[in-house]
């Protein structure tokens, strides 16, 4: 039965919606997509880890928050 599940899961049935997401998402104003493309400073990058729980669990590298903080 595990088996039968997992072979049909992903089966192509022969009808495929080529645009099943269209409209699915907000659309981004030009105001926002402008910001898009200004370049991070310092002082945001600072702001935003020191929001951070200081014991929130390890990022990719495996340091928590406390780490970069000190």
């Amino acid at each position: 039965m595990v088996t039968d599940f997992y072979k049909t899961l992903f089966h192509y049935d022969g009808l495929y919606d080529q645009y099943c997401l269209t409209g699915a998402f907000p659309m981004v104003d030009a105001d926002r997509l402008a910001k898009l493309g200004v370049p991070i400073t310092d002082d945001e990058v600072r702001h935003v880890v020191f929001d951070i729980g200081s014991f929130k669990s390890a990022g990719e590298d495996g340091f928590q928050p406390v780490f970069y903080k000190s």
